[in-house]
């Protein structure tokens, strides 16, 4: 979720390698969602980047809105 004064551009990163990318606006596209199945290896480093504009980038912290989650489907 943006906060309500911007926009927000996330990245989905593995392995420092963007995978898939996230936009969220106040007013027009308050929310965003993404689903990804990957093949991860041991070892392998998944997380989510602010990508930030010129003039910064700021989530909304009211509540528990952002998250971020994963599971083990079947182990190879």
């Amino acid at each position: 979720m943006s906060h309500p004064k911007n926009s927000v551009h996330l990245n989905v990163m593995k392995n420092g390698v963007k995978l898939s990318m996230l936009y969220s606006a106040s007013s027009s596209f308050p929310q965003s969602g993404q689903t990804l199945q990957l093949f991860l290896k041991k070892g392998d480093k998944i997380w989510i980047q602010n990508y930030q504009n010129k003039k910064g980038a700021i989530l909304h912290d009211h509540g528990s809105y952002n998250s971020f989650s994963g599971a083990l489907v079947n182990q190879l």
